[in-house]
């Protein structure tokens, strides 16, 4: 009994499938047709945008009919391209950075700024993103008989500054996040994230802006120093259960 080798002379090759039809165009398409069949292809088979197993082996296969009709098959650069740079459907989008990731960088760009101009009150440009700032507290949040009114927090972010801004009413306009800050220790001036308090959504006129030029935030630490004094009122919890309401 005679045995063929695998791949020998007696095996004949794959048969390559028809450029036009992997496109699923006619013959003699246009490069305008071949350029539109390939991008709705690519739509669906992109490794990107299908989550089929075996997209990125059909993807490669329309990409290489694409280039071989396009230039007789040296096109693979040119398809390469046009993914990357004309189509931007097919770009990865970086990740957004998180808003309270963003409200740290603000709080430090703001600080050197308002050390570099050395004038004005920190009132004079309104809450901004970034801002530490006395917030009112919730009655929820206050002890029977207690003289604190106002919290300390980082300002996350603003309702005014998203992208539906327009759409929205007024009254959710004008709300803000704030993370609430808490001392580090008991009477001390190094100011920390409040892991045991939620997020607090007052309104921006209800925020009082900490002087800018008295606010120093030390990133290594995630902790913010005062050189200026709060107002009466306003003060971190006294107690660590007070949080837990």
């Amino acid at each position: 009994m005679l045995h063929k080798k695998r791949g020998g002379a007696g095996t004949a090759p794959p048969a390559r499938r028809d450029a036009h039809a992997l496109l699923g165009l006619e013959k003699g398409a246009s490069r305008a047709e071949v350029k539109a069949a390939y991008r709705r292809k690519a739509r669906e088979l992109h490794p990107d945008v299908s989550p089929a197993a075996d997209a990125g082996a059909r993807f490669a296969e329309v990409a290489a009919a694409y280039a071989q009709l396009v230039d007789g098959g040296s096109g693979e650069a040119e398809a390469g391209a046009a993914m990357g740079s004309e189509w931007p459907e097919f770009q990865r989008t970086p990740k957004k950075a998180s808003s309270k990731a963003s409200a740290r960088s603000a709080s430090s760009e703001s600080a050197a700024a308002a050390a570099e101009a050395g004038t004005g009150t920190a009132a004079e440009a309104g809450p901004r993103v970034g801002d530490v700032v006395e917030y009112p507290l919730p009655a929820v949040a206050r002890l029977p008989g207690e003289a604190r009114t106002h919290g300390v927090g980082l300002l996350v972010s603003r309702n005014r500054d998203r992208g539906d801004a327009a759409s929205l009413p007024p009254a959710l306009l004008d709300l803000c996040e704030v993370e609430p800050l808490t001392q580090r220790e008991p009477g001390g001036y190094a100011w920390v994230p409040d892991d045991l308090a939620a997020p607090v959504f007052p309104l921006i006129g209800e925020l009082r802006v900490v002087d800018r030029r008295g606010v120093t935030y030390r990133p290594q630490h995630d902790s913010w120093t005062f050189t200026v004094a709060l107002s009466p009122g306003c003060a971190g919890p006294a107690f660590e259960e007070e949080v837990m309401v």
